[in-house]
């Protein structure tokens, strides 16, 4: 996908989402992570599953649910696992210098690391080239943050 076609999506993308500023963790209105999905639940057969405010997790001022205290247990004991990449913002967004909002059902777990999407089309991008999307995204995100800040 050419630059200025990735480009055009995005910005679709973003007025249609709208963009989210400030806060590195994606926690939204709620203040919680993940739209309150479990986040254990994305590496299992299952799928992404709800959690339950009756297992709830503080990792860096951000809260987390989980559908059971044993995957509770299971994040607090190694939380880097667990984490999605960019704060839980759409891994695509951060490819052009944005955070944007994500539907927590629309994702990709690739070697081992959580990649959210704003929704099925965004993925199907990511996809297209998705080992070069996640290097031009890892590299992007310091910087993404940074600007965010200074945009507040």
């Amino acid at each position: 996908m050419t630059t200025v076609l990735r480009a055009m999506v995005l910005v679709l993308a973003g007025l249609w989402a709208g963009a989210v500023h400030g806060d590195p963790i994606n926690t939204g209105p709620s203040g919680i992570a993940l739209s309150g999905y479990d986040a254990t639940s994305y590496f299992g057969a299952a799928g992404p599953q709800p959690g339950s405010y009756s297992f709830q997790a503080r990792h860096d001022g951000a809260t987390y649910l989980f559908a059971s205290a044993a995957n509770r247990s299971r994040f607090l004991a190694t939380p880097e696992r667990y984490l999605p990449a960019y704060g839980g913002h759409c891994s695509l967004g951060v490819t052009a210098g944005e955070m944007l909002d994500v539907d927590p059902t629309v994702y990709r777990v690739v070697d081992g690391r959580l990649f959210l999407q704003l929704d099925h089309g965004t993925r199907m991008i990511w996809m297209l080239d998705e080992k070069a999307n996640i290097a031009v995204a890892d590299t992007m995100w310091p910087t993404v943050v940074t600007l965010s800040k200074l945009r507040d």
